[in-house]
């Protein structure tokens, strides 16, 4: 066992080498290196798995959360990482600790599984090294490492392995990680089942594709059924051509093919390595049988271009792809098809017999990695000493290649290192790092304040003078939020009472860049007792409790349960308020009116007898109670956990059962 260790660590240790951006940062919150300041690991992947980690201290796990958005299906929204196994070992570590680790273990995984799957296109052990480095320190990934796209990149890093699995001999059935993929992002899973698909069909295995697809479904058939039913509930339903086509890169962004980009746009990088551009290039992928991966970098960045492709919108209408917000993210499979490409082009330039006519390769490499990096300190007026220390490493490497390399693997090998370093630099500018305590502090002290009210409420900030991470860190509950993913009945519901229109899919709710006039009324509704502002309001029903941020207590706060008769409204007496049940006390007869979004999957018994909803505002949970005392519990189960969960769990053990036997 020792001896297999160790040659596995001598083969696999080079993809360390892009992980080590990361290090520095590893107890901190990532941030675009463009100075950006927002990042979706602190304001969604923090929160959710601090929730989770604390639900599960408690000894529930939790299908609903109360978090935002007066209350979302947890377990049903693909950022929660319920259905993704590797993602429960954040839990174990502090946070933001131990998304930061299972992130960097992700990264590590792409490089081995790129690199494993080069190997079995007959790549020799250097290129296809390379290659897997190529495609772990690519910016394009390294920009939504920078973002905070958690989720995403786990996906992504996934992608190889989902072609490897793909190959004859391998022991591991490609359906598993396809089922991952779903698992960790469905958005995600559609690029890559259409990479992976696309590839068999080129080798002509279409009945494979179809069978390893079918076991991926049965095997995240509740992921599935949960993300669907959330989808068409929500607001990415109803996304117009426009909206779906947000954020396309315009063409002067092809541009970013030859000048990387210091801290750039994430959405729009798309630099892949001049050095690698060119190696490629010169190796004529046309002419080597490589025509599938230049096909699949061309269409990517048609795709990137979004909206300025004629036929685009069309295109956008169809059926699944208004669940692919953001064109440009199809540049993340160009990422993998460059590094399959770079493998190739130094494989071939490894088997050349002598090296006199390709160190031209390595002189003309070395002239536009400093023209590229010089125009780029210009324009972006970078900190020149990147470029000189990079220009002297290139100048140091061409020296060693020319006097004393002279072979053709070693050349590949001085190209190949150079290519890296570029992309390591370029990657590198793409991360910034802040501290817990910096990120946290935000908004620390209205939190503190509010904390302090041990009742039952929600908080509303037309600004977001309460940064949601924040609010997680002293679990207070909020009625507005930042997610992709919102039912329509609430949006709608919110934007009355936010006083902002309610037209177009919005990521914020309420708007970043619409200022309304609020309704303390409908906002009492909601259970909101605080409203926290940087700027003072005039809105009735409002006090002042402090300033600073300005925190102003609700008159028309109501209980998280009311019972109603005609006019009358009397308070109904909270017994239990847990993560998937509440049970309440009312006296009847009346309408028990709970401050809870209405949702497929909540039950209700009265005095322990199955009830039904009735919810004539489409929004809040209501349930009619006939006179006298009675005792109402909701609770959380969808029917997907019901139905699906126990078939999902039959396929992975029988799946698993087979694996077994043929190791056996």
């Amino acid at each position: 066992m020792g001896t297999r260790l160790r040659a596995a660590f001598l083969e696999y240790w080079p993809f360390l080498i892009p992980v080590f951006i990361l290090l520095p940062g590893l107890g901190s919150f990532l941030y675009p290196g463009s100075g950006a300041p927002y990042s979706d690991m602190a304001i969604t992947h923090y929160p959710n798995a601090l929730f989770l980690q604390n639900a599960l201290r408690q000894g529930e796990v939790p299908l609903w959360s109360q978090q935002i958005l007066s209350g979302f299906p947890f377990v049903a929204h693909p950022y929660s990482g319920l259905w993704y196994p590797p993602y429960w070992l954040t839990l174990l570590f502090p946070l933001p600790l131990g998304l930061n680790l299972v992130l960097a273990a992700h990264v590590l995984l792409a490089g081995v599984g790129m690199y494993s799957f080069l190997r079995q296109q007959g790549i020799g052990l250097p290129a296809a090294t390379l290659g897997g480095l190529a495609f772990q320190a690519a910016p394009r990934l390294f920009a939504h490492i920078g973002a905070g796209h958690l989720m995403l990149v786990l996906a992504v890093c996934l992608t190889p392995w989902l072609l490897w699995a793909s190959n004859s001999k391998s022991r591991l059935p490609a359906g598993i990680f396809l089922a991952l993929i779903l698992a960790a992002d469905p958005r995600w899973a559609l690029y890559a089942a259409a990479l992976w698909a696309a590839w068999l069909l080129w080798q002509k295995r279409p009945i494979y594709a179809i069978g390893q697809g079918a076991l991926a479904a049965v095997l995240a058939l509740p992921a599935l059924w949960l993300y669907w039913q959330y989808g068409q509930l929500s607001t990415r339903a109803s996304l117009t051509a426009t909206e779906v086509l947000e954020l396309s890169m315009p063409p002067s962004g092809l541009l970013g093919l030859l000048l990387p980009q210091w801290g750039g746009s994430h959405e729009w990088v798309i630099y892949p390595g001049i050095g690698l551009l060119l190696l490629v290039a010169l190796a004529r992928p046309w002419q080597r049988g490589q025509r599938f991966w230049l096909g699949v970098i061309l269409v990517c960045i048609l795709v990137a271009l979004g909206s300025y492709v004629p036929g685009a919108t069309w295109l956008a209408e169809l059926p699944g792809v208004s669940q692919l917000r953001i064109p440009p993210r199809a540049l993340l499979l160009a990422s993998f098809a460059w590094a399959v490409l770079l493998a190739a082009a130094l494989q071939q330039l490894s088997e050349m017999p002598t090296a006199r006519r390709s160190l031209r390769l390595l002189h003309l490499s070395v002239l536009m990695l400093l023209v590229s990096f010089g125009m780029l300190a210009a324009m972006q007026a970078a900190p020149l000493w990147r470029p000189a220390l990079f220009a002297a490493g290139l100048v140091l490497c061409a020296w060693l290649v020319q006097e004393q390399w002279p072979a053709g693997r070693r050349l590949a090998l001085a190209l190949g290192a150079l290519v890296l370093l570029d992309l390591l630099v370029a990657s590198a500018s793409l991360v910034r790092f802040r501290s817990s305590a910096e990120v946290l502090a935000e908004g620390a002290e209205a939190a503190g304040r509010l904390a302090a009210d041990t009742s039952v409420f929600r908080v509303y900030s037309p600004d977001y003078s309460l940064p949601q991470q924040t609010a997680a860190a002293y679990r207070l509950e909020l009625a507005g939020g930042v997610d992709p993913l919102q039912l329509q009945s609430y949006a709608g519901y919110l934007a009355a009472a936010g006083g902002y229109p309610p037209t177009g899919y919005r990521v914020a709710l309420p708007p970043l860049d619409e200022a309304g006039q609020l309704d303390a009324v409908l906002l009492g509704r909601l259970n909101v007792k605080y409203i926290v502002s940087q700027q003072p309001l005039q809105v009735d029903g409002l006090s002042l409790q402090h300033t600073d941020p300005y925190i102003y207590l609700n008159s028309h706060f109501r209980l998280r349960a009311w019972l109603e008769r005609g006019d009358e409204v009397e308070a109904a007496t909270l017994l239990y308020m847990g993560i998937n049940r509440v049970v309440v006390h009312a006296e009847g007869p009346g309408l028990l009116v709970a401050s809870e979004v209405s949702y497929p999957g909540w039950h209700v018994l009265v005095d322990r007898w199955p009830a039904q909803f009735a919810t004539p505002n489409g929004l809040l949970r209501t349930v009619q109670l006939p006179a006298g005392e009675h005792e109402v519990e909701l609770y959380f189960m969808p029917d997907a956990l019901r139905y699906g969960l126990p078939i999902a769990t039959a396929a992975w053990l029988i799946a698993m059962a087979k694996i077994l036997r043929r190791r056996a």
